[in-house]
């Protein structure tokens, strides 16, 4: 009885692990094949619905300007035209998009957006240049120096007609010499508008508080195949809270661009300007602290 007793729990014995090895057998086989179905289906494509049917879009082609305050090449950092990526200086360039939207009526004004630069005043930038990483910057317009000997040259006030502002930072008296801070600092050159191909022009008045009128206006005319001509100007005139000091200023751009061939061309360009203004010094210390004087007074003046 004790053998039959054993040789039923070795029976039963044989029978759960063969019961457990089948369950086993069902469970892989049912993994492989949902594992093989997902397969199969994550890799057939979707087939696109064909033309004519519901659901095709087919092809859209976008045709567009690209738009931005960037430019891809400029010549000031080495004379020639060259992609911004390859030149090894800091080089920052003001459009012409970014002055009109962020209407930037001066060089100081639209110096404020260069990272390292100090602008000075409009009315002192004859005197005192703007600094590039604390030296005096000397500024160019169109590769030449204005304000070396001939502070006259252009005017700081108005940018009318200046197509971009080139701000190249560090050593540069390579190319541009050794005036001023240049060597060190850097220097800002203002690039010209030219003439085109295209009959165009503008003309804006802009006007503000104490009687500032200030109307300008730019005209391209193109004269004959590779022939053009571009004429800008402006005028201001505007008084001062402070007594006797108002400003009258001028400045008329010509120009004229001859397309010799097609890898030359020869430009004539000029500037004529005149600006009449009183430079304020200030009020004396020790009157303008124990408040007898006016602040709007001009010390000096008939009338003070």
């Amino acid at each position: 009885m004790a053998a039959l007793r054993r040789a039923r729990h070795g029976l039963s014995k044989v029978s759960f692990m063969q019961n457990a090895f089948l369950a086993k057998s069902a469970i892989s086989v049912s993994a492989f094949m949902t594992a093989a179905s997902a397969w199969a289906q994550s890799t057939t494509p979707a087939q696109p619905p064909e033309r004519g049917q519901e659901g095709w879009t087919g092809d859209i082609l976008v045709i567009g300007v690209r738009g931005g305050y960037g430019v891809p090449a400029t010549d000031a950092g080495t004379r020639t035209d060259t992609p911004l990526i390859q030149v090894p200086q800091s080089i920052q360039v003001l459009t012409r998009t970014l002055i009109e939207e962020q209407d930037r009526r001066t060089l100081g004004e639209a110096l404020v957006n260069v990272s390292g630069v100090t602008p000075t005043r409009s009315d002192e930038v004859l005197f005192i240049p703007p600094i590039i990483r604390g030296f005096p910057a000397e500024v160019y317009l169109d590769g030449l120096p204005v304000f070396a000997g001939n502070q006259q040259a252009y005017d700081p006030n108005g940018l009318v007609g200046v197509a971009r502002i080139d701000v190249l930072k560090g050593p540069s008296a390579t190319l541009y010499g050794g005036g001023l801070g240049t060597p060190l600092g850097g220097i800002i050159n203002l690039e010209s508008e030219r003439p085109g191909d295209r009959l165009g022009g503008t003309l804006a008045l802009r006007a503000g508080s104490f009687s500032t009128w200030n109307p300008y206006g730019e005209l391209n005319v193109p004269l004959a195949d590779g022939l053009a001509t571009r004429i800008a100007g402006e005028y201001q005139r505007n008084d001062s809270w402070i007594d006797k000091v108002d400003g009258r200023r001028w400045s008329i751009q010509p120009s004229l661009s001859y397309q010799i061939d097609a890898a030359t061309d020869l430009l004539v360009q000029g500037q004529f300007s005149h600006c009449s203004t009183l430079e304020y010094s200030g009020l004396p210390a020790d009157a303008a602290l124990a408040g007898t004087i006016r602040r709007n007074a001009f010390p000096g003046t008939e009338s003070n």
